[in-house]
């Protein structure tokens, strides 16, 4: 924990003194610096999702009990979302077989029947 400074004097900055208390003094105000625990399951969340563990495993590894929960945890990175486009170009610029050993044509791979 350190003291909180005001950022043009310097000067350290109180908390309000307690009003229920006769003869209360004003405390600094403090701020903590370093790393918390919950950092810790934040990156192992990533780590886990990253090593290719299956995302169920790494809520019971992590301890979340519900998928929101989790998802708040599993942080999605700009560099994620980078990776996730270079693999999509990837998979539409091969042919793509599917199951049965045919092989489809990249633009039939595309096509949607919602179109």
């Amino acid at each position: 924990m350190v003291p909180v400074k005001d950022s043009e004097s310097g000067e350290p900055l109180y908390e309000k003194p307690r009003g229920d208390r006769r003869n209360a003094k004003a405390k600094p105000k403090m701020t903590y610096e370093g790393m918390i625990f919950h950092d810790l399951r934040r990156s192992g969340a990533r780590a886990l999702v990253h090593a290719g563990v299956p995302e169920k495993v790494a809520m019971q590894i992590g301890g979340w009990k519900t998928r929101s929960v989790f998802d708040r945890y599993s942080i999605v990175s700009s560099k994620d979302v980078a990776e996730a486009g270079r693999k999509l170009a990837k998979f539409h610029s091969q042919k793509i077989g599917d199951k049965t050993g045919t092989v489809l044509h990249q633009n039939a791979a595309a096509w949607s029947p919602v179109n």
